[in-house]
């Protein structure tokens, strides 16, 4: 009767604080990945996820994108439209100048002026632009390499184990019981494989 009584014990649930299924402190690189925050962000739909996860999970889904070819996707386009707003105010600035002859030395210096103010606004205005961009790209690098730990720790486990053992805890509710045990835990846990592919950039 004692090993059998063993046996249920050992298969109940750790309803401890120590189990990670029921108090999630933080997010650990090596066991946990912050999808809810991967998704805000890239911008990415959020309620998209949630569609996924209740939907047919079956299909593959990006989870976070390649951030050297993001970075380099919005440094591309940010130069354009720069390069396409400044012509535009230039070539307005310079229609203006054609189409009033014989300007006094007065008004030549004011659009001289002119022209190098548009010129500065549009250079502060790409720096800061590109500050963002090199921000939201060391972000995206640190999630990135957050999901590589969870991966290589995932096949560490299956290959010592056999077991593929990787899901997504949804939804996520958090409080405190009426004995005022703390409590950061998802309602279910949807079986999940991830594919990490890695793409480097020149």
């Amino acid at each position: 009767m004692q090993e059998v009584l063993k046996t249920y014990k050992d298969r109940l649930v750790n309803i401890s604080g120590r189990n990670r299924s029921l108090i999630l402190r933080k997010v650990h690189k090596k066991r946990s990945f912050d999808l809810y925050r991967s998704f805000i962000e890239q911008n990415f739909d959020v309620t998209s996820l949630a569609e996924y996860i209740l939907g047919d999970m079956s299909k593959s889904m990006v989870i976070l994108e390649d951030p050297y070819k993001v970075r380099k996707k919005r440094l591309q386009a940010l130069d354009e439209a720069i390069t396409l707003e400044r012509e535009q105010e230039f070539s307005a600035l310079s229609s203006m100048m054609k189409k009033q002859e014989g300007l006094s030395k007065d008004e030549e210096h004011i659009l001289r002026q002119r022209h190098q103010e548009i010129e500065e606004k549009y250079s502060l205005h790409q720096e800061s632009q590109k500050k963002k961009i090199e921000q939201d790209y060391e972000t995206a690098v640190m999630l990135s390499n957050h999901l590589s730990y969870l991966h290589r720790e995932t096949l560490a486990i299956e290959k010592e184990t056999g077991k593929y053992e990787l899901s997504i805890g949804f939804p996520f509710v958090e409080g405190r019981f009426r004995d005022g045990s703390f409590v950061r835990a998802p309602f279910f846990f949807f079986l999940w494989s991830l594919k990490y592919m890695v793409i480097r950039g020149r």
